[in-house]
């Protein structure tokens, strides 16, 4: 009887959605963590740090975001992760894979980062990585079937990080 009121009081402080979020993260990590949703952003906290995660209409590049990776020149952002000093980011633009490519190596290149790999599988798709002192970047390109939708993938990790200029 204890430990239902004590449930019940928790999940009066919490939506139901985010103590179900917490019981599922807690039994496939067996970690204990705390899930703040506000809106379309949700923020993880660990033991290992806070994960934020935003998505839909609230998806903003992070005020963290450095001014010398490649951003397509227009873009939406359709989602965000940052966890200590990793960011993920999913972009939507539009135009060719190729075109885009080459912008981003271009970019890169200028910006001082040296490219540690680069694949173009087909028209459709292409990933680039770089690494620049103890930051490494990766920019995956991935054009919609049929559209000029191009789904682009940063994955930015280090803690050097110099605040973007949008």
């Amino acid at each position: 009887m204890l430990c239902c009121l004590a449930l019940a009081l928790t999940a009066c402080k919490k939506s139901a959605d985010e103590a179900l979020a917490e019981a599922a993260i807690k039994g496939a990590t067996g970690h204990d963590v705390s899930v703040d949703k506000d809106g379309e952003e949700v923020t993880i906290k660990t033991d290992d740090g806070d994960m934020k995660i935003s998505g839909g209409q609230s998806a903003t590049l992070p005020a963290s975001f450095p001014q010398d990776v490649f951003l397509p020149g227009k873009y939406s952002v359709e989602s965000v992760v940052e966890m200590n000093s990793t960011q993920l980011i999913a972009l939507s633009t539009e135009g060719d894979v190729a075109k885009l490519y080459a912008d981003a190596r271009a970019r890169m290149e200028k910006e001082g980062w040296t490219q540690t790999m680069a694949m173009q599988g087909s028209a459709h798709d292409g990933l680039l990585a770089y690494e620049k002192g103890d930051r490494k970047a990766t920019v995956s390109f991935n054009a919609e079937p049929d559209t000029q939708t191009v789904a682009v993938g940063l994955q930015i990790i280090g803690p050097e990080q110099k605040t973007a200029v949008n």
